[in-house]
């Protein structure tokens, strides 16, 4: 993923109200694994079960300057087994 939306990157602060995606949010340092669930489990067809743990580093890309001028990519890494960084 390559994107100039810096609240993709940016941790929640801290006493934010918790939102609907919270369990999917992609911030820098979080890992994703197990069940995610939308709404606190409350719409069932969103639940994503994950084998495997997905620890999730954004990298700077480019600066263009200005406003969204900051560019970082992302990318996860998946094995056929499910676990990242397994080879």
């Amino acid at each position: 993923m390559l994107t100039n939306e810096p609240s993709l990157w940016t941790p929640p602060p801290a006493g934010r109200r918790r939102t609907r995606d919270h369990e999917f949010r992609i911030h820098e340092g979080r890992e994703l694994a197990g069940t995610l669930l939308w709404a606190e489990g409350t719409y069932e067809p969103n639940t994503c079960t994950l084998a495997g743990a997905y620890p999730l580093a954004w990298e700077p890309y480019s600066g263009q300057g200005g406003p969204g001028g900051e560019f970082r990519w992302l990318a996860v890494h998946v094995n056929r087994q499910g676990a990242a960084g397994d080879g």
